[in-house]
């Protein structure tokens, strides 16, 4: 959507124009910039209730240190009824193009159990960016309507998502908790979901890509069915993620699930290219269990220091191993690639239990690989998946992770080797462990 008319600036903050966000979102027009300001005291907004309902709004956090303006729900019920948002930002039908930026999202807490930082109802191309988002029952939520046409473009970016969940309403609340017609996040850091997923999405087309995902309380990515997900091209890609699994855990050990949750269907394929997976369980890489469900794995490394016969993959509603296709891919001893349509002749494997594609330093969570080594595994240098219109795109990795708001570029023959990075980055700085 493009915006004619010249966007006004809405200042909020002690000082500024509005005290409040609500107040500047009330008296903002469609494309105008709100700049948000510490508040009043400690510089907190308290019980923060975000009704957004016009397209193009920009919300810009303004710290004065460089940090982020911080929105804790605190005793507010985001209840969702009426005008009242179940979320501390809620982006409406319509409110197409609306941009969230540099907030720190706290607290929100309802009595269904889906109080959310941000929620996306059906709106379009909303952006979520360099925002801290914890302590709420979800981290991020959207939906969309069935035909695919709603909650199109949503993109999450450089995030910080963790802490999310509800122990009164355990395994149904999530860090994110996505649906509508497609989402990107990318460059983000997600984990410690309190008891559900790290990422749980019905969308129709899902990109994750460059991100950190780690130490969930269950699995690391659900992605499950919808009405949308039964139509054609519902695929979901995971390119250039570092995937590392929680140890000891309570929950679920697999990593990800594709597939259906609720009776319907998921046609589409699961792409995995030049992503790092870390797993000291014997449970399953990927789970597919829809009829229409298939996989194709790239590049990636599967790294699990601990089980002897650690599973690939587990099928339910399907009986043929070989919708699992793909090359080049380096897995630790123990894993059976051989009944799946997936190449022996570049399936690699290390030849004891320990045994990893020398990783930098495994023990301290550095699951970058040495570059000097990276030659010893071959990669194939065109990986592709289709997207949501069933095009084939090309998948070579442009960047790897080295934290949400320093993304490193990954070109020219560093792209070119297996996994989600190398130890070329500024002070050899890996992922940031938690």
């Amino acid at each position: 959507m493009t915006f004619l008319l010249r966007a006004d600036v809405l200042t909020v903050g002690a000082g500024r124009t509005f005290p409040t966000i609500e107040a500047a979102n009330a008296a903002a027009h469609a494309g105008d910039i709100i700049e948000v300001y510490p508040a009043e005291g400690d510089g907190v907004y308290r019980a923060p209730a975000v009704y957004v309902t016009k397209p193009g709004l920009r919300f810009s956090a303004k710290p004065a240190d460089g940090g982020r303006i911080v929105l804790d729900g605190d005793v507010f019920d985001y209840s969702g009824r009426g005008s009242t948002p179940r979320a501390i930002f809620q982006v409406n039908l319509g409110a197409d193009d609306v941009a969230i930026d540099g907030f720190e999202l706290r607290g929100a807490r309802n009595a269904s159990h889906n109080a959310a930082g941000v929620r996306i109802n059906q709106a379009n191309r909303v952006t979520v960016r360099r925002c801290d988002i914890h302590d709420n029952q979800m981290g991020i939520m959207s939906n969309g309507a069935g035909d695919g046409s709603t909650a199109l473009d949503q993109l999450i970016e450089s995030c910080t998502i963790h802490d999310n969940g509800d122990a009164d309403d355990p395994g149904y609340n999530h860090n994110l908790y996505l649906g509508g017609g497609g989402v990107t996040m990318q460059f983000c850091d997600v984990y410690d979901s309190l008891t559900g997923h790290n990422v749980k999405s019905r969308a129709r087309f899902n990109l994750f890509q460059y991100n950190y995902i780690h130490d969930s309380a269950n699995r690391e990515f659900d992605l499950v069915d919808d009405a949308v997900t039964a139509l054609p091209n519902a695929h979901a890609v995971l390119l250039g993620n570092f995937i590392e699994k929680r140890d000891p855990i309570d929950g679920n050990t697999n990593v990800i699930h594709f597939g259906q949750d609720g009776g319907g269907e998921h046609d589409g394929t699961l792409f995995l290219l030049n992503n790092t997976f870390v797993t000291p369980h014997a449970g399953s890489i990927m789970l597919l269990s829809a009829a229409q469900a298939r996989a194709h794995l790239v590049n990636n490394v599967v790294y699990n220091p601990r089980q002897t016969s650690p599973r690939l993959y587990d099928l339910v509603r399907i009986d043929n191993p070989r919708v699992i296709t793909g090359d080049h891919n380096w897995l630790s001893a123990g894993y059976d690639a051989s009944p799946t349509g997936m190449d022996p002749q570049t399936t690699y494997h290390g030849n004891g239990r320990a045994d990893h594609p020398a990783l930098v330093d495994p023990a301290a969570r550095d699951f970058r690989m040495r570059f000097r080594h990276a030659p010893q595994w071959p990669c194939k240098s065109d990986p592709q998946f289709l997207d949501a219109r069933g095009e084939a795109q090309l998948a070579v990795p442009q960047f790897q992770y080295a934290s949400p708001l320093h993304p490193l570029p990954r070109g020219g023959a560093r792209a070119l080797y297996i996994g989600a990075g190398v130890d070329l980055w500024p002070q050899s700085a890996p992922p940031s462990p938690r």
